[in-house]
């Protein structure tokens, strides 16, 4: 009976293997769009004495607004920039391209988004933004 489960389980294995092709992103095909159209991407660390905050706003129209702020040793380090935006699919993979100051960025999704949440609150993030904001304001 342990031999015949052992075999089972061996077999049920490598059907599994052959039909996986190696590639796991979850945000291939039709679906990478979506990630981004509308969509605010973000990320804020927290601490007493450093502060990170980066954020992405993703618009319907295909532009969009980025926000950088960095505390560290009492210096400030902030930007703002605006720019166009575009899902580049190949094969069967997905990548975002991003335009900017006269440059473009091809960033792979999974490693764009690695680190990055749609989940943060909303009043944090415009706190940050505000604060930001203030300091381009001050220059």
């Amino acid at each position: 009976m342990k031999a015949l489960l052992n075999a089972t389980i061996v077999a049920l294995l490598s059907i599994l293997s052959i039909s996986c092709d190696g590639y796991d992103s979850d945000y291939d095909g039709d679906n990478a769009y979506d990630t981004f159209e509308g969509k605010t991407w973000s990320r804020i660390e927290e601490s007493a004495h450093y502060n990170y905050f980066v954020c992405y706003d993703f618009y319907r129209d295909g532009t969009y607004k980025y926000w950088f702020y960095e505390y560290a040793d009492g210096f400030p380090v902030y930007s703002v920039e605006t720019g166009r935006w575009e899902i580049v699919t190949h094969s069967r993979k997905s990548d975002i391209k991003l335009y900017a100051n006269g440059r473009s960025d091809v960033y792979d999704i999974d490693e764009f988004l690695d680190g990055l949440s749609s989940h943060n609150f909303r009043s944090d993030i415009d706190d940050y933004k505000r604060l930001i904001d203030d300091l381009y304001l001050a220059e």
